[in-house]
């Protein structure tokens, strides 16, 4: 028998199974225990027996470690029997299928592990004898003699009763004969007996006959014996059963370790200390005596590494201590009472066992703890937690299958790993013929980039991005980076930085100027472990259908991070607006308006078009560096720079590990490096050569809209070509893009390219198909996740027609989630709302009313789930600082959407091409200046494009339903304005039109005229302009257009006017929109000032708002706060109205009617709760708080107090209310101990919550005056 219940080290190659009787785990401590124990034994699947679910609402038992759980449940005597088997994340076990007993006995899952075929059976078998049963679990055994077997369980019988009892009288029952024939009709094997033939041990002890017994058993099939390492029984601690053991031997499985810092050591204050004082202590010592800042920074982590691993040993091996004890000692009493069954012996047993019970206790109350502790922060709030809920499925990282180049489908780990290392070295070292130092690979490069002809950087530009790196740029790369995500091979976390920073920070500047200067990485900075993420909806079983992503160091990521910021502004001016990926200030849906408009332009003209999706292949990965290096000297990048770049670029690798296989290390002779802020960057760059020479090849025809062709719009890798006359330009352009993978890498799929033909007859369709080998198609084209389709009457139905659908199905799964009502309000937001809005940015087109009214409708539904809201639909829409609960509304989000684009009318030339065709489109007339002309003086003849109709449509029906401009806006042209004659040819005013008169808001200054002398001072007038002059000021001196000249131009008219785009455009607008006819004070504000008979102005309020909105880290408490605020509880007088209770009085029985404001604050028995509650703040604050309602109803900051102590007020009255609530329709209020009860939770919760974030400092200066007062709660 073991020594104790901590697993000895198993072969990395090995499956550990864990079998025990569990005897009932509806409480969710006994399930949080047993998830405990599976963790500290290593467990990789667990057979536990008697879990007593019921199969109408089984509660849950999975963790992160153990998400994946098969159960079967007694449907005829609920909370009865019950087996489950719990598989380890990322365990190779895969389940093909189950099947489970109706009476919640046995549970059989169908498998595969590596190349094995395995069935494995969870049995808990009846205590009495039951040929049935016996009869029912033999009909489902496997017959196929190549399919292994492992059955585990409570099997209530033993197999010789001779040496598995310690009964004296060894009689066979009849339930061990039903066993025997069992297992000898089947082949089954004994596990444990086999590997301990002349051992005694037992795993259940009777307490009524005082007799051990082994009943608890794995049985094999004869084939699963050479894969058994060791079994073993431990001792009975928690359940009345031992648990049982079996290490199974996974053949051609290895496993892969790599050390990660556990940012949990971050959070002991000790730990933290300890580390820190080392890295301090580091540098002092060798900052003098090391020459490369490179080489001592890379020292640091090796030092560090040895002395956290010891650190985290020793905390590991004191915090275990009086668990091992208390396990060896119960391992040797139950030795000596299984030898000599006295009652000394088992007294001495029962001790231990209470201690060690009590022991696992404490420590499942501590885990809980930390679990409720991180419900309470992040429990319905807009996080990853509520993410993964809605999105309820676990992507595992084994990838059991992968078919091979020649066509097979391989299953065993080291075959596929090996499958994935030649296809990704293949991919990252594809052309190693070419090197920066081949002369002639160079003359090619530098010849192909002067015919593109590209835009260089200015010599300020280049002394700015080539400066030596300063410690606030360091810092701020840091910061931007999020905690919590995987690090790179070398194992620190970005805490790990964060929290040493003032440590870390000038040897971190130092070592990365010293690459700018020329110095070489060393191997570990350039090294980095690679994640396949397989790509959504293609083949899993090709290999070129996962996406590597590398996990690359912090130190390597915050120097990338330096530079790309760096580099980013940079951008626009070398980079043409073709390009809008990774580009400031432009998006994906810029190219898809303008993909619109040049389907509606080759329709409407009759012009003979193709358009073209290229399929590029592992564009980032392929992208050579040769020309990558050609091409950043060549664009005027500054030495240092480019320095550093190469530095990154020297010599990097990347460590595949796959599960089951040993990591295969991938040497990298090309691409960008995935996962780098840097790569996205270098790669619109180094593809922009090849979009240059497109638009300069006058062989390669585009579509023509006024003076401008369009050839080419990019999306980083993803291109769309609008192609006229294709017949001619494919050629070219096929040509050109064998140039340009011959120098860049850059590599076209064309059997996963797509066209579709406009204007086309079938044959040349057919010739093209023939000719190029290209996949021309009818049916809808995908482009940057929309489906576009030479029918524009098509598009709604082609997009959101499905994904409205989704959203539905989505939303009704959700239902009968465990969310709160906040929680349900953020789910909308996180999840809902982005979908839509993509369409809403990327597809300008009419929406029909009824499809976003019903959409609306059923997130209502959802928010309120399925009940009748209790507040006003126009109240939850409106922000929350102004009020309201932020709820989206989607009409307003679709108008806000297209505001957006119609003030993107009034960009510069040449920033958005879309602008550039729809204006073209219109000449002589232009949007920026027509859309501003009242309805009536438009000519309809220029509204022939849908989009342009569409946006223009939309313009006139909200600028008048939310006064974005006046009658006459100031903004009114002064040029093609049929009001104004003259300036039909606006050739006449050249001058004053180039000198930004165009408006007539131009010709007035402080609610004056401008004289013509004042315009002569900017602009360079003439004799002749006098005239201009005198028609100009006749016009706008008319009285109507005067005063519309003075106005003061709304909010969207000065959106327009600033000419630029701007960060939250959409938000921005969308707020602007639901706030319009803001009545100021809504209904219930009115309410709670009447009631408490005082007013209040918007200051006040606003107060109020911050303080309900930020009176609680806990959305579910904060919940209470917003509930009261927004006077959502149902009072007697309110459900006496509704007809559901037979009068108004109040619940606690005082007499009067219970009004809202009566059952918060006016009732009697109220007066001495709230009177306490203004006792202990005046003991904690040492100040007298008066009893007012305004600060606990509605937490109110209270005049001369500081922020802190207000805080501390709202989170005590919070407390106080939420106690009330839960009270709400009972006579009773809340009890001094539930009280106190509430606010020890309460506290205890945001203290630990602090603790993680380690921010102990700002919970102490909310609580500290109340927790020094030992008096208090």
């Amino acid at each position: 028998m073991a020594l104790s219940n901590a697993p000895a080290q198993t072969a990395v190659d090995c499956l550990r199974m864990l079998s025990i009787n569990a005897h009932g785990l509806n409480s969710p401590q006994k399930r949080r225990t047993l998830l405990r124990h599976l963790r500290r034994m290593k467990t990789d699947v667990a057979f536990i027996q008697e879990t007593h679910f019921s199969s109408t609402k089984p509660p849950s038992l999975k963790d992160s470690r153990f998400p994946t759980g098969f159960f079967a449940y007694n449907s005829v005597a609920p909370k009865k029997n019950g087996v489950a088997i719990l598989i380890r994340k990322n365990c190779p076990l895969k389940v093909l299928s189950s099947v489970m007993d109706p009476e919640g006995r046995f549970l059989i899952l169908h498998c595969t592990l590596s190349h094995l075929s395995l069935t494995v059976l969870n049995v808990y078998a009846p205590p009495t004898p039951d040929t049935a049963f016996w009869s029912t679990l033999s009909s489902h055994m496997p017959t196929s003699a190549t399919c292994r077997t492992i059955l585990a369980g409570d099997f209530n019988a033993t197999l010789c009763p001779a040496v598995d009892r310690t009964s004296p009288i060894h009689v066979s029952h009849p339930s061990d004969k039903l066993l025997l024939s069992f297992c000898t009709r089947h082949a089954l094997l004994d596990a444990w007996r086999l590997q301990h033939p002349s051992v005694k041990d037992y795993t259940f002890f009777s307490h009524p006959h005082r007799t051990y017994s082994r009943i608890d058993l794995f049985l094999l099939s004869r084939d699963c014996l050479p894969f058994v390492n060791n079994t073993d029984i431990h001792s009975i601690t928690w359940s009345d059963h031992a648990d049982i053991t079996m290490s199974f031997r996974i053949p051609n499985y290895h496993s892969h370790w790599a050390w990660k810092l556990n940012d949990s050591l971050l959070h002991n204050t000790e730990m933290r200390a300890s580390i820190g004082d080392a890295a301090r202590e580091y540098f002092d010592l060798n900052t003098d005596s090391v020459d490369s800042p490179i080489t001592l920074w890379a020292a640091h982590k090796t030092v560090l590494r040895g002395h956290i691993i010891a650190l985290a040993t020793r905390h590991k091996r004191t915090k275990l201590a009086q668990l091992t004890a208390l396990q060896a000692q119960l391992a040797h009493r139950e030795r000596q009472h299984k030898a000599s069954p006295s009652q000394t012996t088992f007294h001495a047993l029962q001790r231990t066992r209470t201690e060690l019970h009590a022991l696992l206790v404490a420590d499942t109350a501590r885990a809980m703890k930390y679990t409720k502790r991180m419900y309470y922060e992040k429990s319905n709030k807009a996080d990853s937690m509520l993410a993964r809920k809605l999105r309820s499925q676990y992507n595992e990282r084994i990838i059991p299958r992968i078919r091979t180049m020649k066509g097979k489908v391989v299953t065993n780990p080291e075959d596929i790993a090996t499958e994935f290392g030649q296809t990704l070295q293949a991919i990252y070292d594809h052309a190693p013929h070419q090197t920066i130092k081949d002369p002639a690979l160079r003359d090619r490069i530098l010849q192909f980039l002067h015919k593109a002809d590209l835009p260089k950087l200015t010599t300020s530009q280049s002394e700015r991005l080539g400066a030596p790196i300063k410690e606030e740029e360091v810092a701020a790369a840091l910061k931007s980076f999020k905690s919590g995500k995987a690090p790179g091979p070398d194992g620190y976390t970005c805490l790990y930085y964060k929290t040493f920073l003032n440590i870390f920070l000038t040897p971190l500047t130092i070592m990365y100027n010293s690459l700018m200067e020329g110095k070489p990485l060393t191997a570990d900075m350039q090294s980095s472990t690679l994640a396949l993420i397989p790509k959504p909806g293609k083949d899993p079983l090709d290999p070129l259908n996962y996406r590597p992503i590398a996990l690359l160091n912090i130190d390597y990521k915050i120097f990338t991070k330096i530079l790309s910021t760096r580099l980013n502004p940079f951008l626009p001016t070398l980079i043409h607006a073709d390009q809008v990926g990774f580009v400031p200030h432009r998006q994906a849906r810029d190219n898809t308006r303008r993909c619109i408009d040049l389907i509606w332009v080759a329709q409407t003209s009759n012009l003979s078009t193709l358009f073209l999706s290229l399929d590029a292949e592992k564009a980032f990965d392929r992208l050579t560096w040769p020309f990558m290096f050609h091409t950043l000297t060549h664009v005027g990048i500054p030495h240092s720079f480019y320095t550093a770049i190469t530095a990154l670029y020297d010599s990097p690798t990347a460590l595949l590990p796959l599960p089951g296989a040993c990591p295969r290390r991938i040497d990298i002779r090309n691409g960008t490096r995935q996962g780098c802020p840097l790569s996205p960057l270098l790669f619109a760059l180094c593809i922009e050569p090849l979009l240059s020479t497109i638009r300069h090849n006058s062989d390669i025809s585009g579509i023509t809209v006024g003076v401008n062709e369009y050839k080419v719009a990019a999306y980083a890798d993803d291109l769309f070509l609008t192609l006229s006359r294709p017949m001619h330009s494919l050629p070219y352009l096929f040509e050109l893009l064998d140039t340009f993978a011959s120098l860049s890498g850059f590599k076209i799929n064309k059997s996963k390219s797509t066209a579709f033909p406009i204007n086309l007859p079938a044959s040349s369709s057919d010739l093209l198909a023939l000719n190029f080998s290209l996949p021309i198609s009818s049916s809808p084209l995908t482009y940057l996740g929309l489906k576009l389709s030479p029918h524009l009457d098509q598009l709604y139905d082609l997009n959101y027609t499905p994904l409205l659908t989704q959203i539905k199905h989505d939303i009704d799964s959700w239902q009968e989630m465990s969310i709160s009502w906040l929680g349900r309000l953020n789910s909308i937001k996180m999840n809902v709302l982005p979908r839509l809005l993509y369409l809403f940015q990327s597809l300008p087109i009419p929406v029909p009313p009824n499809a976003l009214k019903d959409m609306q409708q059923r997130i209502d539904k959802f928010v309120w789930s399925g009940r009748r809201p209790r507040i006003a639909r126009r109240l939850m829409y409106i922000p929350k600082t102004s009020g309201g609960l932020a709820l989206p509304n989607l009409k307003l989000y679709l108008s806000a959407a297209l505001l957006t684009q119609i003030a993107e009318w009034h960009l510069p030339i040449a920033q958005k091409r879309w602008v550039n065709i729809e204006n073209d489109m219109m000449l002589p007339d232009l949007l920026p200046f027509f859309m501003w002309l009242p309805k009536s003086a438009r000519k309809d003849q220029h509204l022939r494009c849908p989009l342009v109709s569409h946006s223009l449509h939309t313009w006139d029906t909200l600028s008048r339903k939310f006064s974005l401009t006046a009658e006459i806006s100031p903004l009114l042209p002064l040029y093609r304005n049929p009001w104004f004659l003259p300036g039909m040819t606006p050739q006449d005013f050249t001058v004053y039109d180039q000198g930004d008169v165009s408006r007539i808001a131009d010709l007035m200054v402080d609610g004056h005229l401008r004289t013509y002398a004042d315009i002569a001072t900017e602009l360079p007038l003439t004799s002749r302009d006098f005239f201009r002059y005198l028609q100009l000021s006749s016009f706008v001196s008319q009285h109507n257009i005067k005063q519309a000249a003075t106005l003061t131009p709304t909010w969207f008219e000065k959106i327009c006017l600033r000419g630029t785009t701007f960060k939250g455009a959409i938000s921005s607008i969308y707020e602007s929109l639901v706030l319009h006819g803001h009545p100021g004070h809504f209904p219930y504000m009115l309410k709670w000032q009447a009631d408490i008979g005082e007013e209040l102005d918007e200051e006040d309020w606003s107060a109020i708002w911050e303080a309900n909105f930020k009176s609680s880290g806990c959305i579910t408490h904060m919940e209470q706060s917003v509930k009261t605020l927004f006077r959502w509880y149902l009072t007697p007088v309110r459900l006496h109205h509704m007809h559901a209770i037979p009068n108004g009085l109040c619940w606690r029985g005082c007499g009067q009617l219970g009004t809202y404001y009566h059952q918060w604050w006016l009732c009697p028995k109220l007066r001495p709760y709230w009177a306490t509650l203004a006792d202990w703040l005046h003991q904690a604050l040492e100040r007298p708080v008066e009893i007012n309602p305004w600060t606990f109803l509605l937490s109110r900051p209270v005049e001369g107090l500081l922020r802190c102590e207000n805080k501390l007020i709202a989170r005590v009255t919070l407390i106080a209310r939420r106690a009330l609530a839960r009270h709400w329709n009972q006579p009773t209020l809340p009890s001094y101990p539930e009280l106190s009860g509430m606010f020890t939770e309460a506290r205890m919760m945001e203290q630990l919550t602090a603790q993680i974030h380690d921010t102990p400092h700002l919970y102490l200066k909310i609580w500290a005056a109340w927790i020094g007062c030992p008096a208090l709660p």
